[in-house]
Parts: structure tokens; sequence; C-alpha cells
């Protein structure tokens, strides 16, 4: 699915199907949430994907996220914008990038999540075997990384951020990049 969806934040979001499904190459601006992918597996060689969309000034009352996957198996996020997201501490995960509800065996990699209203990239309880490398997080109100305490993922230190909580290792941040 390629295209351009804009919004009014009052209405839903873009909300993908339940499984094998991929979308590039979209600006998503001005929903409550940006884009959702509830509970989809990613099956066989079908090449789930995430890739080069811009997700920007999605913000809602309870639910505030540029890209969320919730409950999701098998996907491959890369390369997308986050940016402007968010009304943290309205909502969780609130911000740019959000893993909640059981999502496993996902790859979040060269995704840039910055200056969302809250967490740049955030993982949720009950989250883990994912894999983060080659992300950019900076310029997020709350945290650049976030992990549940609790959770197991994999967060490689070449992610680029400057601050990190919860379960996500101290030395995958520098404060100083």
């Amino acid at each position: 699915m390629v295209g351009t969806l804009i919004g009014d934040p009052t209405q839903g979001n873009a909300d993908l199907g339940p499984a094998n499904v991929s979308l590039a190459e979209n600006q998503v601006s001005n929903y409550a949430r940006g884009i959702i992918l509830i509970g989809p597996r990613c099956t066989g060689d079908a090449g789930c994907v995430l890739k080069d969309n811009v997700v920007q000034d999605n913000f809602g009352q309870n639910n505030c996220v540029g890209i969320e996957a919730a409950g999701t198996t098998g996907y491959t996020l890369t390369r997308n914008v986050a940016s402007f997201n968010g009304a943290f501490p309205s909502c969780f995960p609130g911000g740019g990038i959000g893993f909640t509800d059981g999502s496993t065996g996902n790859v979040v990699t060269r995704n840039n999540s910055a200056n969302n209203r809250g967490l740049g990239i955030a993982v949720g309880p009950d989250t883990n075997g994912n894999l983060f490398t080659n992300n950019t997080a900076r310029g997020n109100t709350v945290a650049d990384l976030f992990a549940f305490p609790g959770t197991e993922n994999t967060w490689l230190d070449n992610n680029r951020c400057n601050t990190e909580s919860g379960a996500v290792p101290s030395s995958v941040c520098n404060p100083g990049e």
C-alpha cells in the first residue's frame, strides 16, 4: 500500500489487516494514531515490511503514537520517520514508535524517531524477542529508547540516541551523540 493519509485527530488511524501486510512510502499525519498493526502475524516468506513511511503530527487523547505494533510477529520496520507524535503521559506508548501486547520476532532497523511528545521508541509489558538496531531516536520529551522493566529484547549499541530508560541497557545510548 502506497499513498498519503492525512486526517483529523478526532478520527481513527491507518489500521492494517491481520496478516502479511506491507506498507511503504506513505505519509500519515493528523490522526489520533498514525499507523497501527493490531495482531498481524507474518507467515511464511511473505516479507511483511513497514518501510519508508513518514508519520508525523499524530496525537489524540488516548492513543497517540506515530507507529504502533500491538501483538505483531515477524515484521520488519525500516527507514520510517516518526516525528512530532504523541501526548505522553495521557497514553502509552505515546510518541514515535511503540511495541505492545506481546509483539515478538520483529526487526526494527534504520528508523528515525525524533522530537516526539513522549517516547522515541518504546516497548510495553510482555513484549519480548524483538531486535532494535541502527535506529536514531533523539529529542523525545520523556526518553529516546524505553523498554518496560522485565522485557527481554535485543538492543544493539549502534542505535543513535541520547537517553534510554527501563530495560534498555545503559550502554545503548551515548549522551554525547
